[in-house]
């Protein structure tokens, strides 16, 4: 229980558990990122509404049973034969050429929806089967399930969701050049997802590659991003990168930014070892005294 005389920041902190090692502020930012890259999104009311949930401390919802993938691999070659038939120009007994729709009907637009649909089941499906063997200690099991479906999946869109998840895994073993690595390859999948963006971005900051992850933040637009938490998450990574690079006045502008956008956020990583180097500026203890004094005006607002 929030003992009466505790300012809101000071409340944060202190019930906020702190991380561990170089990577302290940077694991809530790809949290953030996964946790919007995770779900699936679906045309139809019958299907699931939402993927896999990896936020830490979250029960991760209890998966159905993997459907059989025979019914879908067999739709999957009857199209590949379809299409291998129109290629070549049969002919008949008098030699002239036959009607290609004499040998197969043609694929209508609503078999190959009714196919990406059966792939996007089945990866949703696939992906919460196999976070919840990971949770249960089998990793590289998991993984290792993971990157062997790979070579069933066509789409880009979910190629993307499954390297993504198989780069939080690694993450979480604390592999950060083997996260990176798989969201390399996610972000081959979709360049321009922000969210792919800041997972490769956390995953540089944790094996030591700062410029190479300030880098990719910088170039993120932030005023096409529409939620401010993601963006507060991006200038507070930014200001740990200045910090440790020794550009003060550059970290001070991004950690005021993220202040801004999202004052409980940043006040509650404000103990970030990666801020040390700009800890005694006049100009951080300013924006920890506004953080307080925003939370503060936020609570009485809310009696």
């Amino acid at each position: 229980m929030m003992k009466p005389n505790l300012s809101p920041l000071s409340a944060l902190r202190r019930r906020t558990r702190p991380l561990a090692g170089p990577a302290c502020g940077l694991a809530l930012l790809l949290i953030l990122a996964s946790w919007s890259n995770a779900n699936i999104n679906y045309s139809t009311s019958d299907l699931p509404k939402r993927g896999i949930v990896i936020l830490p401390g979250t029960n991760a919802p209890i998966p159905l049973p993997t459907p059989s993938l025979s019914d879908s691999r067999r739709r999957l070659r009857q199209i590949d034969l379809l299409d291998q038939r129109k290629n070549t120009t049969p002919l008949d007994a008098s030699g002239s050429s036959r009607a290609i729709a004499d040998i197969a009907p043609e694929i209508s637009a609503t078999d190959i929806s009714t196919t990406l649909r059966m792939q996007r089941i089945r990866v949703a499906e696939t992906l919460k089967a196999n976070n919840t063997l990971f949770r249960t200690g089998r990793q590289e099991e998991a993984i290792q399930a993971l990157q062997h479906f790979l070579d069933d999946v066509t789409e880009s869109d979910l190629r993307e969701k499954i390297w993504t998840m198989m780069g939080v895994m690694r993450f979480k073993q604390l592999d950060y050049t083997a996260a990176a690595t798989c969201f390399e390859e996610a972000r081959l999948c979709n360049p321009h997802s922000v969210s792919v963006t800041c997972n490769l971005a956390a995953a540089y900051m944790s094996d030591g590659k700062l410029e190479e992850a300030e880098a990719l933040l910088s170039g993120i637009r932030l005023s096409l991003i529409e939620d401010p938490k993601l963006t507060a998450a991006i200038q507070f990574n930014l200001a740990c990168i200045g910090s440790i690079l020794g550009r003060l006045p550059e970290a001070l502008e991004h950690l005021s930014q993220a202040a801004r956008l999202n004052p409980a956020f940043t006040g509650a990583h404000l103990g970030d070892t990666q801020l040390d180097n700009i800890r005694n500026a006049h100009r951080f203890k300013s924006i920890a005294r506004q953080i307080d004094l925003t939370l503060e005006n936020n609570r009485t607002l809310e009696e």
